[in-house]
């Protein structure tokens, strides 16, 4: 019966059941490895430590930054915001979802020759990298033992 069905398809009709499940596979593998990304890292906790807020002034913006959050490493994975509030994190695996960092939560600022590896004061492992054109900002942001 099921080869009877498939013979009376058109070619096309069975090029377009290809495409739209091959789109659907591809939907469903950015959604699923998203979802598992927020979980391995554990991203519920780390906005809900460090939440958003409306009020959000534009600063410094590097984007397809690096970085650690929990139990994954994501590379590219930041678009980073550095505001007079604190540090603005976009990742995207969980685009919907930012963080605010505030300046007080910076453990510390790592200068090293291809740029600065930033950690915060958190549980789980939570750093993430970002361009030495940063330097200044963080030298007028946090106190100056922080920063090696």
């Amino acid at each position: 019966m099921h080869a009877l069905l498939a013979f009376a398809m058109t070619p096309a009709t069975l090029m377009l059941l290809a495409i739209l499940g091959f789109t659907a596979f591809v939907f469903l593998m950015m959604f699923g490895i998203n979802f598992f990304s927020r979980k391995m890292s554990g991203w519920p906790a780390i906005t809900d430590k460090f939440p958003m807020v409306d009020n959000v002034e534009n600063g410094d913006s590097y984007a397809r930054q690096s970085g650690t959050a929990g139990n994954i490493e994501c590379k590219r994975g930041f678009n980073i915001n550095l505001t007079k509030q604190g540090i603005c994190l976009f990742p995207t695996f969980a685009r919907r979802n930012p963080c605010l960092i505030p300046w007080s939560a910076i453990r510390q600022v790592s200068v090293k020759k291809t740029g600065l590896v930033i950690t915060v004061d958190y549980e789980k492992p939570f750093e993430f990298f970002l361009p030495p054109q940063a330097l200044p900002t963080f030298k007028d942001r946090v106190a100056p033992q922080i920063i090696s």
